[in-house]
């Protein structure tokens, strides 16, 4: 499976507390593309600003984690 990769990493985020994010133009959660996606998981922590528990997660734990998906 191609996803497995992002897959992993997602549900790495999931497990660490980082909760789905359902709500607004940009939205990350299981079996969601954005979930499954490296392309698609950059974009999503790349230009979320969040909302509700996950606002403010952008810059402060994604940054690290989309520098390793920009070659993808």
């Amino acid at each position: 499976m191609n996803a497995d990769c992002t897959n992993f990493t997602s549900q790495c985020l999931y497990a660490g507390g980082i909760v789905a994010d359902k709500v607004g133009e940009y939205q990350w959660y299981k079996l969601n593309s954005t979930w499954r996606g490296a392309n698609e998981f950059y974009k999503y922590w790349n230009n979320n600003k969040g909302f509700g528990s996950t606002k403010g997660l952008k810059a402060s734990k994604s940054n690290n984690i989309c520098k390793n998906f920009r070659f993808l």
